[in-house]
């Protein structure tokens, strides 16, 4: 096992033999400003100072350089079977990771904005038709109305002239019937409401998706939670339909301090996954039901579907950056790792999930009405 093997990681990697570094790869080398026969040779410890127990899998640490800070390092170690004494240490730099993750969490975020793409433009279809079925016909009843007010205006004009007013109402009577003045009365108000309401739902599916792909919106603004759920279940309508049934459950709440469009985007997430989760079973019954509570202090939302479930060996790492249980191409392994980072990291909250094979799974938020100690 020689160090070429790994040149081509991103991250630095040392093959140790009782405590002795004895190769180094391409990336350990440029982070720690020596070539590779300066590394060989030299204690683990002089180089790699590990903040926990890395045995028990990925920790935080720091690359120790000759000169200047140490970098700040994520890293595990991997003991050869054969001989314990013999290991094998992987070190990535934070910032790497960090910026890694960011990326994933943007691809993931977007990935799942592209998959309500056609829910979206089903949604500006259905009040798109009607407004354009109800300009056309008050546009119509408009222009026989003007006809008629015409007449009206030419009545009166040979009425102050003194004529014969009666080849003048011949023409307003005609035009009266061919406006259909009743009709017209009935069921013009009718097609302008509509107008204007299907112009108000295109705003909001265009605000919400604005949001949601943008978010754009003060961290620690007061937001409605309930609407936020009825927004996402307005975004994911399209892509669930044939697919469940979406029920809610929500009871009245009061504000709560967050980013709207951070949870806005959990919740589509979990929507979404819910409705592959029941896609996968193919059954004819499918069901999501979203849920809102007040317990104590804290705000609950509970997202469930009666889905294929989640195996339980799995269970444990479906929150891990890069994992899933989708086939392949459907997920980049994002989609919950990026709901904990916004639940848990970002608001102080928790995320619990609950899934059993072949019943369904039930993932529960809970966040807090005062937050302390989060990242920003």
């Amino acid at each position: 096992m020689s160090a070429f093997d790994y040149d081509a990681m991103p991250c630095a990697v040392f093959q140790v033999d009782a405590g002795v570094v004895t190769n180094v790869n391409v990336r350990a080398c440029a982070l720690l400003g020596h070539p590779r026969r300066e590394l060989i040779g030299r204690a683990i410890e002089s180089l790699l100072l590990v903040h926990d127990d890395a045995q028990a899998g990925t920790v935080s640490g720091e690359l120790l350089l000759d000169q200047g800070p140490p970098i700040d390092v994520l890293t595990s170690c991997t003991a050869d079977l054969d001989d314990p004494s013999r290991t094998l240490w992987v070190a990535m730099d934070a910032r790497d990771h960090s910026e890694r993750l960011k990326r994933a969490h943007q691809a993931a975020h977007f990935e799942v904005v592209g998959r309500l793409a056609a829910g979206v433009a089903h949604e500006i279809n259905s009040p798109s038709q009607y407004i354009s079925d109800a300009g056309h016909f008050a546009r119509d009843a408009v222009t026989e109305l003007l006809r008629l007010l015409q007449c009206h205006q030419e009545l009166a004009t040979v009425v102050r002239r003194g004529g014969d007013p009666g080849e003048v109402l011949a023409q307003l009577d005609a035009a009266a019937a061919r406006a259909d003045d009743g009709f017209v009365r009935r069921e013009l108000p009718p097609a302008i409401d509509s107008i204007i309401e299907g112009a108000g739902r295109i705003a909001e599916i265009v605000r919400t998706m604005k949001e949601l792909t943008h978010g754009v919106d003060r961290p620690d603004a007061p937001a409605d939670v309930n609407g936020l759920i009825e927004s996402a279940v307005r975004m994911t309508r399209a892509a669930c339909r044939h697919v469940a049934k979406v029920e809610t459950q929500l009871e009245r709440l009061p504000p709560l301090v967050c980013s709207a469009s951070e949870l806005g985007k959990v919740l589509v997430n979990l929507i979404v996954n819910a409705r592959d989760a029941i896609a996968e079973v193919g059954t004819d019954d499918g069901l999501i039901r979203i849920q809102s509570r007040l317990r104590e202090a804290a705000i609950e939302i509970e997202v469930s579907d009666n889905g294929v479930g989640i195996p339980a060996p799995v269970q444990s790492r479906v929150f891990e950056p890069f994992f899933t249980t989708k086939a392949v191409g459907i997920g980049t392994g994002q989609g919950l790792a990026m709901v904990r980072a916004a639940i848990e990291d970002r608001h102080g909250g928790r995320v619990i999930l609950c899934s059993e094979p072949g019943a369904g799974t039930t993932v529960r938020l809970t966040l807090p009405l005062q937050r302390s100690g989060v990242s920003p």
